[in-house]
């Protein structure tokens, strides 16, 4: 996959959102359509609207496509990332978060989190879960697959319905872009492909709890999974 042509993608949605092309709200051009603009692939379209998905920037709809990110309920950080607007308040000192106070709360929130989605998830929303996990099997460079793990993360937050819970796991998803935290990441899985299609398999594990509506397999998953991740970045 070429990382040139992603951030063309990219790009095209984000200076379409500025000079007003794209309004809030938008449906964007099909992938089909977008795979022709920029020639290439749909998996291509997908791994870079994953890209803006996790970075707030669109929301992605199963069977209805992807949409500019509404400016209700949202507000623009410094750093023009979208942040729920109920998480405001809080931002002040995130950027602080060392990686294992991040795996701390990760840890704490959740696991109760995917029990959540249990109980208030719709069909669509796990539709979408389970499209941004299948997605992940086609991103093989790191910087991608990170921002589709995030879109995971985000997706199941947002399928818990609600927003105080929403706006909590958004500060812990920005903490996620604080360049201590990338960094130790990159250097222990960046080129490590088999630690990603492990992920993958978790995510799958999680996947398969949550669309059986168990909520207690489905938080088992979870911490299975938040465990490794933080044996696998900090050694314990």
């Amino acid at each position: 996959m070429a990382r040139e042509t992603l951030n063309q993608i990219r790009d095209y949605v984000l200076r379409g959102v500025e000079s007003g092309a794209f309004a809030h709200g938008q449906k964007l051009p099909a992938e089909r359509d977008l795979a022709l603009r920029f020639g290439t692939t749909r998996a291509t379209v997908r791994q870079a609207l994953v890209i803006l998905e996790s970075e707030m920037r669109v929301t992605r709809h199963v069977g209805r496509g992807t949409f500019i990110a509404g400016a209700t309920g949202t507000g623009r950080q410094a750093n023009g990332h979208s942040v729920n607007a109920a998480a405001l308040p809080l931002l002040t000192g995130r950027e602080g978060t060392s990686p294992a106070q991040l795996m701390e709360a990760r840890q704490l929130l959740e696991p109760h989190l995917a029990e959540l989605v249990v109980i208030n998830a719709t069909p669509q929303d796990l539709s979408r879960i389970r499209a941004i996990c299948q997605d992940q099997r086609s991103g093989d460079d790191f910087a991608t697959f990170e921002a589709s793990d995030i879109a995971f993360h985000r997706a199941i937050a947002e399928a818990t319905h609600n927003e105080l819970v929403i706006a909590i796991a958004d500060l812990i998803l920005q903490a996620r872009r604080n360049p201590e935290w990338q960094k130790l990441k990159q250097s222990v899985s960046g080129r490590n492909r088999e630690r990603r299609a492990s992920a993958i398999r978790e995510h799958q594990k999680i996947v398969e709890a949550l669309d059986a509506r168990n909520a207690a397999a489905a938080a088992g998953a979870m911490r299975k999974h938040l465990h490794q991740v933080r044996f696998n970045l900090l050694g314990y």
